[in-house]
């Protein structure tokens, strides 16, 4: 046996299993994140592709990735639809607290005077025509 026989884990300088690793830690990743199902199979695929000259003497390869994560998991919510004052068409969304730890956009304006009766809060709002309507957020406070 020959010390010079080729190894997968040397091609092109080891890429295959730095492409794997790199791989496996997206998959990691995946599973960890609580937006994804928890018990989803997620698969990584790592291949090496050979095709070989018609004289046979030499050939070009490629390596190639493919995984399949679990998806982000959907967000559901209910939806109310009647009509406004005027007549139009209109819906709000029944149950929609907002998680006080939230990140928001630089410059969001949050309408806080629907949170809790009695809240202070020198931020621009706008005043809620229904209590059980999410509060609106607004970019660069317009």
């Amino acid at each position: 046996m020959s010390d010079n026989r080729l190894s997968i884990a040397h091609l092109k300088g080891g890429a295959i299993i730095e492409m794997g690793d790199h791989m496996l830690m997206e998959l990691i990743e995946n599973v960890m994140d609580p937006n994804t199902k928890a018990d989803a199979v997620r698969k990584l695929t790592l291949e090496l592709v050979v095709k070989p000259g018609k004289d046979r003497a030499v050939g070009s390869f490629e390596i190639r990735t493919k995984s399949t994560l679990a998806p982000q998991a959907a967000v559901e919510g209910t939806l109310s639809f009647g009509h406004d004052s005027d007549g139009c068409s209109s819906a709000s969304e029944i149950g929609g607290e907002i998680d006080p730890n939230r990140v928001l956009l630089p410059g969001t304006v949050t309408d806080n005077k629907s949170a809790a009766a009695g809240d202070s809060n020198d931020e621009e709002t706008i005043e809620p025509t229904n209590h059980k309507v999410t509060p609106m957020q607004r970019a660069g406070g317009m």
